[in-house]
């Protein structure tokens, strides 16, 4: 018997989590947050310091676990298939409840450890690496097991649940990148060994099933990336902005900062965070050829050094999507000893979230730049999901007996649907979910 519950990101694109009860045991996959919610408290100069686990769940930040209340019990594995705050940064909220190993890759249980250590919160349960390819028995009937694919960040899995009744497959956050900058592209041998014939179930990724299209590779932005800088003669501060967690965008920023003789420096504490955990375990080497500037202090100091010598430097820090006290924000808006002006360029590499709050501070950010008549490079960008042709080609490998969509809201849900019987799926063997509602599998 299996039960699937649908914790959070069923009714929303975020606070991903997913409880699967196998006979007597659960795994528990992803604990995000929804990040459009803390962010609306935060903008009100509220801090999180102070907030629990309640808190949170009331602000509707973290999933509400409550939903699950009499499985905790039952729970064997909390499995988190990649590091993106929306599917990792509730592990610290909620993990409490349970006992049992919290299994991730390498890269994902560090950055969860660095979360936990900067919110100032000790994890009751062990981090469990587990390597991608590798198997690890939970139960006597249960094996999880990591299959590589990619994403807009490193050590991204798609999870592999292995029972007596087949494969349960989980594949939130997906591409099929074939020139990925950083790693390996995703593990096709053994996604058919897997598919053929034997996965019971798979909850898929659908945040943009709407694109007819192939997600391009990341190794197009990179291109993009090079032809803007090396194109365009750019005389004072070059600035970029991308996601922290994009390791392989950070690497074509300093790549590309070093071959136009530019010092490349890295600001803030979100860039140290992932730069760092990356560094540990040998996924880049950033430091021998860039510096990298964690605390606010130290930044405004780099900035006023840099201020002397504008032209010689390549700044790449966080801010696109404009949230108020972020370094980029600050230099926009004069709050910084970097002052800009008209011969400075900045660098978008990246696309907006498209939540209320984030587009009206993209415009805010936009505004600013713009009364300074700054050079801007808009959507300099290739994403990390799977449009519908990675989505086609995903459900064709794997040829799963149902299919759940997963990571959308109910329009993109509705097309997945039509897509999967467009594949042959019959109608009764593809189920809609929504937060708090279970499904069991005879």
């Amino acid at each position: 018997m299996i039960k699937i519950a649908a914790v959070g990101g069923y009714s929303e694109v975020g606070k991903n989590m997913t409880a699967i009860q196998i006979d007597n045991d659960v795994i528990i996959l992803d604990m995000g947050i929804y990040l459009p919610k803390l962010l609306d408290f935060e903008e009100g100069h509220n801090s999180r310091k102070n907030l629990g686990r309640e808190e949170l769940i009331h602000l509707g930040v973290i999933p509400n676990d409550d939903f699950i209340r009499s499985w905790r019990d039952k729970v064997k594995a909390i499995v988190v298939g990649h590091c993106h705050l929306d599917h990792s940064s509730g592990v610290i909220y909620l993990e409490k409840n349970y006992s049992c190993p919290i299994i991730g890759t390498p890269f994902t249980n560090a950055v969860i450890r660095t979360l936990a250590k900067n919110e100032n919160i000790q994890l009751k349960n062990y981090l469990q690496d587990l390597e991608m390819g590798n198997k690890i028995s939970i139960t006597k009937n249960i094996e999880i097991e990591f299959v590589n694919t990619t994403h807009s960040t490193p050590q991204s899995a798609m999870v592999a649940i292995h029972t007596n009744y087949g494969t349960i497959m989980y594949c939130n956050d997906f591409k099929l990148d074939e020139t990925p900058v950083i790693g390996k592209k995703p593990d096709y041998n053994r996604l058919r060994e897997i598919g053929n014939g034997n996965v019971r179930l798979a909850i898929i990724d659908c945040l943009y099933v709407n694109e007819n299209t192939k997600t391009p590779s990341e190794m197009m932005a990179r291109q993009m990336l090079k032809e803007v800088i090396f194109e365009n003669d750019i005389q004072g501060t070059l600035i970029g902005t991308t996601f922290a967690s994009n390791i392989s965008r950070l690497k074509s920023f300093l790549d590309f900062g070093l071959k136009i003789n530019r010092q490349v420096v890295f600001l803030g504490r979100s860039m140290e965070k992932y730069i760092s955990c990356a560094e540990n375990l040998d996924i880049v080497n950033f430091s021998q050829n860039s510096e990298i500037v964690k605390y606010r202090d130290d930044v405004k100091k780099k900035l006023k050094e840099i201020s002397k010598n504008k032209d010689k430097y390549l700044i790449v820090t966080t801010g696109n999507q404009g949230e108020p006290g972020s370094i980029l924000v600050d230099m926009a808006n004069d709050k910084l000893p970097l002052k800009l002006d008209n011969k400075d360029s900045v660098i978008f590499s990246c696309n907006t979230i498209p939540a209320p709050n984030n587009i009206k501070n993209r415009k805010l950010l936009e505004k600013a730049l713009d009364l300074k008549s700054i050079n801007v490079f808009m959507n300099i960008h290739q994403s990390g999901h799977g449009a519908r042709k990675d989505i086609e080609e995903l459900i064709q490998i794997l040829k799963p007996e149902k299919l759940i969509p997963g990571h959308g809201d109910p329009s993109r849900f509705s097309k997945m649907n039509i897509l999967a019987k467009d594949l042959g799926l019959e109608r009764k063997n593809i189920h809609i979910l929504e937060n708090k509602q279970k499904l069991e599998l005879n």
